[in-house]
């Protein structure tokens, strides 16, 4: 977990307690969340044999570039068995987007979320439930089931597949899906790969220089006995400064007033706090890539392969935090027909701006080891996987009171973003600020898998069953994770007393923002310097009356989970003809075992130990009927699970004692050891019409019956003698998800010859689903089962992209929009409000790339992002006019590079 935080003041404004304390939590919280999903899976399927990612032979002519990448993935979706969806890397060093994460959201059926300046979650179909695969063998981040994509350089990358559907062989572990990313092996390449390339990015308003370069180095050898072995290296790395900043309402709630001066309203709604977030950040990824091949003959083949993946990221948050209610009321402006305020003007409010200090680490290793072996009718393989992640994770909190009196205008709703002015003071004086509070905290989390599997494939010829293929895996996986816990310490003399400027070198101006003044009024205020809080911490511990060492772990925020899983499969492939129709597809089971030990403790500090002990089998049918030549319906049923992620497990709970404003209850959120395994039983069909190379048109739709998914809410829980709403993630009942995807994609061939080469990829996807899951605005213990949407699932999303490749030039526009969607139904307003639900608005997104070849291994290459300047905005409740929370605005970027192939 990350640096949390929390702040109940001591003074005056000590009714700020739990609002102010869920805020800094969720916000410390969510900026330093680490990522999420993960199994793993194996490809039932291979591109046909001498196809590569590069060139694509064409009967009497070589297509290659970004529309031989389309017919890479096309060939490899039309001739797969289950439901695929393919990314191909156009050329070595060159994947077309600038991470796996970006690429994905173009895929039908993928919708995103940003933040920190890249894409930083994907869901599919809805859900965030997926599995991902390096290769075929699973990966992941941390105590995360699953990789942070963006973590896998996407130079590396040859090519990903997401698999909609899954197949006996493939591991569990995503009921969404399982995203499987595909590294090159020296056997890949006819002989010597010699290729670099590199790019440098100039955001629009991020500082510094961002660049990206990397390599790779290929070769095979024959070897005097007649067999071959082959050497691969490629390396990646990037360093990305990004910039983003959000305005922000927070927890709006009914505040007394005199009615004189809203209009006869003895009471209003008002945000306890409204204010700006800046986030620049400087990003730091590296890879390495290892491969090796030996092939003694024809039947045997040995092969090991290491990737090792770094990240760094220094980033800071220039929290400006105003209080809208905590001042003296002079004017007040509501929205016409109701007693929310749009607008106010107070004298002399308390006020904090804070810097919150970040630096977080996270390495990952994976190494395979295997062997394949072929003879006459019979395939047999074993592999040995070791996988081994950690994070640390640092975080330094500095809270510092503005002091002197002024008059704050809060213009809170006006379609752009929260406004605030201030006059009478100066927010830029460091004479102006007192020390209030410090969180200073650190985070340690490492995960470590070693498994073991075998397959043997025996070929039947004729008759209505074509193969027979089984296999076994066997997998342990042990993950750790600890934590401090120094939130919201005052300084030694007390807090609001200790002027900043007795700290040399302590504070400095937040940097500019990205809304104009126009929008956001109090902008460049004064605050910590985040570079001091990070080098520096020693100094500041002392000034809070602290030691000068870290902060200890605390042993009560610890746990420890091992799990042990056994899996045995059976498939078998069969073919027929159903009248002129040929069948062919794939059918059986996979029966899994799961023994779980977790170790943690109670919110109460009690130490827990819970054994858990889980089978299941999870059956599947899939196949496709070839109706004409390219024309294919393909179908699927079976079931898959998805088990909860690590940190949910956890049995820790946070308490915030009771406070005025909120209520004669307290708070507590945390995990929940008696999750269980969300279960899915899935129906697909599609047709699919292939009707020229790199065009295709595709309708498909899926059926999803869920039981127990995984979704927050909160409750009445007593613990000691004290009963707090309590916020955990818990297991829903029943519920379904269905939808349809549609897929078009053209290279005409009719046009003029001036245009020859232009083409398009577009799809849309239409979802719809429902689950029984605990009212989220009861209180109760359990709370009544109601009906409701699943969170991050937008009812409509699309995609469009134009494309031009013709000679040396290439080009492409793509725009992508998601539709409006739950975030969260755990807001931070109290269950009975009718605002704790969060919304997001519907968001788009368009990017530009171009390329050109001056000569045939040496290329150039233009990108642009975010063209269209959109800002990101949710909501509380179901009306984004009344009750507005975010909004956010990300940077815009310029890059230029260069590829070059021996």
């Amino acid at each position: 977990m990350k640096p949390t935080r929390s702040h109940t003041p001591d003074q005056p404004p000590a009714i700020l307690g739990r609002s102010f304390a869920i805020l800094r939590t969720t916000l410390a919280c969510a900026l330093l969340a680490a990522a999420a999903s993960a199994q793993e899976t194996t490809n039932p399927t291979t591109r046909p044999p001498g196809a590569d990612d590069e060139t694509i032979g064409l009967g009497e002519f070589v297509v290659s570039g970004l529309r031989g990448s389309l017919m890479t993935a096309q060939e490899f979706k039309q001739n797969a068995v289950p439901f695929i969806d393919s990314i191909a890397a156009q050329d070595i060093g060159k994947f077309p987007d600038n991470t796996v994460a970006d690429a994905l959201q173009r895929v039908p059926g993928i919708q995103v979320a940003r933040d920190n300046g890249e894409v930083n979650s994907v869901v599919i179909r809805g859900l965030p439930n997926l599995g991902t695969t390096l290769n075929g063998h699973e990966i992941f981040t941390g105590t995360g089931r699953g990789v942070a994509l963006q973590d896998i350089p996407a130079e590396l990358v040859a090519g990903v597949d997401v698999y909609k559907t899954s197949t006996p062989d493939q591991i569990e572990g995503g009921i969404a899906g399982v995203i499987d990313i595909r590294l090159r092996r020296p056997f890949d390449f006819a002989g010597l790969e010699l290729s670099a390339g590199g790019r440098v990015i100039e955001g629009k308003e991020a500082d510094g220089t961002s660049w990206v370069a990397s390599g790779l180095v290929s070769d095979r050898w024959k070897l005097p006995n007649g067999g071959e072995v082959g050497a691969l290296v490629s390396v990646s790395g990037n360093r990305y400064h990004f910039k983003d900043q959000r305005v922000f309402n927070f927890l709006w709630e009914p505040v007394p007033i005199d009615p004189a001066l809203a209009g006869g309203q003895s009471t209003v709604m008002l945000p306890v706090t409204a204010g700006s977030l800046l986030t620049p950040g400087d990003r730091r990824r590296t890879g390495t890539n290892v491969s090796l091949q030996w092939r003694p003959n024809q039947q045997l083949e040995f092969y090991a392969d290491v990737l090792y993946t770094q990240y760094r990221n220094e980033h800071d948050v220039n929290f400006f935090i105003g209080f809208p209610r905590f001042g003296e009321f002079q004017e007040v402006t509501l929205v016409p027909g109701t007693n929310i305020v749009a607008r106010e003007v107070t004298a002399n409010n308390f006020h904090l701006n804070s810097t919150q200090a970040f630096d977080d680490k996270t390495d990952g290793y994976q190494t395979v080891v295997g062997a394949k072996w072929t003879r006459d009718n019979v395939k047999a393989s074993t592999e040995a996987i070791y996988n081994w992640s950690r994070i640390k994770n640092r975080g330094v909190i500095v809270d510092v009171q503005y002091v002197e009196p002024s008059t704050f205008t809060f213009d809170l709703i006006n379609g752009g973003g929260t406004n605030i002015d201030i006059t009478g003071g100066d927010i830029r004086d460091e004479n102006n600020y007192r020390l209030w509070g410090l969180f200073d905290n650190r985070s340690h989390a490492k995960s470590e898998q070693i498994a073991w599997k075998a397959d043997v494939e025996y070929q039947l010829g004729s008759g209505l069953l074509t193969h027979l293929k089984g296999g076994v895996r066997v997998a342990e996986r042990d993950a750790t994770s600890r934590q401090s816990s120094r939130n919201d310490i005052a300084p030694a003399a007390g807090r609001g007393v200790v002027p900043t400027t007795s700290i040399q070198g302590f504070g400095s101006l937040a940097p500019d923002g990205l809304f104009d003044r126009g929008e956001f009024g109090a902008s460049n205020w004064y605050a910590g310097d985040a570079d001091f809080q990070r080098d520096n911490p020693e100094i500041i511990r002392q000034a809070f009356g602290l030691g000068t060492a870290a902060p200890d772990f605390n042993p009560t925020l610890a746990f420890s989970d091992t799990e042990t899983t056994y899996a045995a499969y059976l498939q078998a492939g069969y073919k027929f003809d159903a009248g002129a129709f040929p069948v062919e597809g794939l059918i059986g089971a996979r029966v899994i075992n799961t023994q779980e030990k977790l170790e943690g403790y109670l919110a109460s500090g009690e130490p827990i130990s819970s054994d858990k002990d889980d089978w299941d089998v999870l059956p599947t049918l899939v196949g496709r009927v070839r109706l004409r030549p390219n024309l294919y319906l393909r179908y699927s049923a079976g079931r898959t699970i998805t088990r909860p992620n690590f940190v949910d497990l956890n049995p820790v709970v946070t308490l915030f004692a009771p406070t005025t404003t909120g209520g004669a209850l307290g708070t507590g959120s945390g995990g929940n050891p008696e999750l269980k395994n969300v279960e899915s039983t899935n129906y697909d069909l599609s047709l699919e019409y292939y009707f020229a190379k790199a065009s295709y048109v595709s309708l498909a739709g899926f059926y999803r019956e869920i039981d127990g998914y995984v979704q927050t809410f909160a409750s009445i829980e007593t613990i000691g003698d004290t009963d707090y709403i309590v916020t955990r993630p818990r297991n829903s009942d029943k519920g379904h998800l269905d939808g349809v995807e549609f897929t078009y994609q053209h290279f005409p061939e009719f046009l003029p010859s001036f245009l020859q080469g232009f083409g398009w990829q577009t799809n849309f996807t239409y979802i719809e689903g429902q689950n029984r899951a605990p009212d989220p605005t009861s209180t109760a213990n359990p709370a009544p089962l109601v009906e409701l949407p699943y969170a991050q699932v937008s009812k409509y999303s699309y995609n469009i992209v134009a494309i031009y490749e013709r000679g040396r030039f290439s080009a492409r526009l793509a725009y992508n929009w998601r539709d409006k969607y739950v975030d969260t139904f755990n807001g931070p307003n109290s269950p009975t409000s009718g605002l704790r639900t969060i919304r997001v608005k519907d968001t788009d997104w368009l990017n530009f790339s171009a390329s050109f070849a001056l000569r045939e291994n040496l290329t150039i290459t233009f990108d642009a992002t975010n063209l269209l300047d959109q800002k990101f905005q949710d909501y509380f409740g179901d009306n984004a006019d009344l009750y507005p929370r975010d909004t956010r605005h990300f940077d815009r970027t310029y890059e230029v590079g260069v590829r070059y192939r021996y």
